[in-house]
């Protein structure tokens, strides 16, 4: 089976040497970044839908 590029790749890739990521800091910053970024996304979906369905703080 063929790997595939994955944002865990990419950041290893960017902090595997150091020269690397003293040089070309990007490699690593743009998958933390995306990664950081989806993950909120995530999280504040999952309290939109939290509050949405709340049974407790909907009025009759």
């Amino acid at each position: 089976m063929q790997k595939g590029i994955t944002w865990g790749g990419l950041i290893q890739l960017g902090s595997d040497a150091s020269k690397t990521l003293q040089n070309a800091p990007w490699i690593a910053f743009f998958p933390i970044l995306m990664l950081f970024l989806t993950v909120l996304s995530l999280n504040f979906a999952g309290d939109r839908l939290r509050t949405f369905f709340d049974v407790k703080e909907t009025t009759l």
